[in-house]
């Protein structure tokens, strides 16, 4: 082999040797769990202090749950729920396929949550609590407990203010009306958003309240 065979063979060899362990790196983490009862993390038994990764998902038993740290803020599963976590270029995304989830943001922080057509986030930088329990494949409890929360269904988006709670029925009408005192409807995206007192959830909701609203500087 010739002196520019032999320098084209050396440099495949030494761009192997850079360029492998670059693409072998593994994904950062999204986060810690704080504490689990009765829960999977990608079906195996999960516990305090292992770490989150992209694409992970969470599983709690009809007896489970799960309390994550993400950040500076914190995300929740409640009993006989399953999400799977993914980052965003502004922060965490959590996809609930069942059961309820919540999270407590702090100033600045960006943590979404999925759910059917729905998408839950802050409506602003201040410190969030908002909780959301899925009914059936086309009907939401969205709960603001702290701070003001956006709910986006297609092109459209609802404000939830601090301290309420609405239902969001996600149906295919193509002319939705007035559905009776209380509704307001987003008209393009085939969603209703009921409004419901907060006062009948809190009872349900509390054990997530708790925890979600502890310092996030506090395990």
């Amino acid at each position: 082999m010739g002196s520019l065979g032999r320098s084209v063979l050396i440099g495949f060899v030494v761009a192997g040797l850079v360029v492998a362990p670059v693409m072998g790196a593994p994904s950062a983490p999204l986060g810690t769990v704080l504490h689990a009862q009765s829960a999977l993390l990608d079906k195996a038994a999960v516990v305090g202090g292992a770490s989150l990764y992209p694409g992970d998902k969470l599983e709690t038993g009809s007896d489970g749950s799960a309390r994550m740290r993400i950040g500076p803020g914190q995300f929740y599963l409640l009993a006989s729920s399953t999400a799977t976590l993914s980052g965003t270029p502004t922060g965490v995304t959590a996809e609930l396929t069942r059961g309820t989830a919540g999270f407590a943001s702090a100033a600045g922080q960006i943590i979404e949550l999925r759910a059917s057509e729905a998408v839950i986030r802050p409506k602003n930088s201040e410190p969030v609590h908002a909780q959301v329990t899925i009914l059936n494949s086309h009907q939401l409890i969205v709960s603001s407990y702290r701070g003001a929360v956006e709910v986006q269904v297609g092109e459209e988006t609802h404000s939830i203010p601090e301290n309420t709670s609405y239902r969001v029925d996600i149906v295919q009408d193509q002319n939705p009306g007035p559905r009776g005192v209380g509704t307001k409807s987003i008209h393009n995206t085939h969603a209703f958003l009921v409004f419901l007192a907060l006062g009948g959830l809190i009872g349900v909701t509390i054990w997530g309240i708790h925890l979600a609203l502890e310092s996030p500087s506090h395990p």
